[in-house]
């Protein structure tokens, strides 16, 4: 019964003009929301940076974007401060193309967004949603990436979470999709950010960035730091930011309050987002 509630609540939520208590009231629809059975098919509304996506409310990251209008708002703000006009902008685990909307806005039609994402119903979707807002600086890749070109399998971990999804290289499993760098995959011309969000694989894919993270053009990076899904792929999370570093990074982390110095505990944490940067 007060599942009838959550729809004008995550409509309030998805347009109002204030922030403060806004992301309360979007949390609020959601809880209704979860209260009954998920309503059937897809939803498609507009989000808070004016594009529009088509949602599936069983999904978590449909959900959230439904309720609250945007996700990650701390990586979205970065996104939109440091993309400009022209921009080529990178997006590694794309999911259904959130991030890919809104740096196609960002970087307008003279620049150029490549999403990446490795699951292919997944990828039909983010090309749903790009096809909704006739994204035509968008170029969609069913394909991993990986510090070695091969095989892989997408393992799903959680159901109703394919945000979640992983990538098996091909050491584990029967490779349904191709692996390849992305120092192979970008080909010629500057980036000016990769984000990177793909559940523990980051470390495998920064690796098979390293002709592109050294150059003279060397881009910005932004991803999820999760120390122990990179432990389970068989990385070092302190290799990790020591190899970034000795490549001349700086690095930032993504706090509420702004860009601030990696804590401390970063090693300990159970998620962090960091922003590195060579440029002043």
């Amino acid at each position: 019964m007060l599942q009838v509630l959550a729809p004008p609540l995550a409509a309030l939520c998805r347009s109002a003009p204030f922030e403060r208590g806004r992301w309360r009231i979007g949390s609020l629809a959601g809880r209704l929301l979860e209260s009954a059975p998920f309503p059937a098919g897809r939803r498609t509304v507009g989000t808070r940076h004016g594009f529009a996506m088509s949602l599936g409310l069983g999904e978590f990251v449909d959900r959230t974007i439904w309720c609250q209008g945007e996700w990650e708002p701390l990586q979205s703000q970065l996104i939109c401060q440091v993309l400009r006009a022209g921009d080529r902008f990178v997006d590694v685990g794309a999911n259904i193309g959130y991030f890919s909307l809104l740096a196609s806005r960002c970087v307008g039609p003279t620049g150029k967004v490549i999403a990446i994402e490795a699951n292919a119903a997944t990828h039909a979707l983010l090309t749903a949603n790009l096809t909704l807002n006739a994204c035509g600086n968008v170029d969609a890749r069913l394909v991993a990436v990986g510090d070695e070109p091969g095989r892989a399998r997408i393992v799903s971990p959680e159901a109703g979470n394919a945000g979640a999804d992983r990538v098996a290289f091909a050491a584990e499993g029967d490779g349904t999709v191709a692996v390849e760098r992305l120092d192979s995959l970008l080909g010629n011309g500057p980036v000016r950010l990769i984000k990177i969000d793909i559940e523990g694989a980051e470390a495998k894919a920064i690796r098979g960035a390293g002709a592109l993270l050294q150059g003279p053009d060397a881009p910005d990076l932004v991803f999820e730091f999760t120390p122990e899904f990179l432990n389970a792929a068989g990385d070092d999370p302190a290799e990790l930011l020591g190899y970034l570093r000795s490549l001349g990074y700086r690095m930032s982390e993504l706090a509420d309050t702004g860009l601030c110095e990696p804590a401390a505990d970063i090693l300990t944490r159970r998620q962090t987002y960091l922003y590195c940067t060579k440029r002043d």
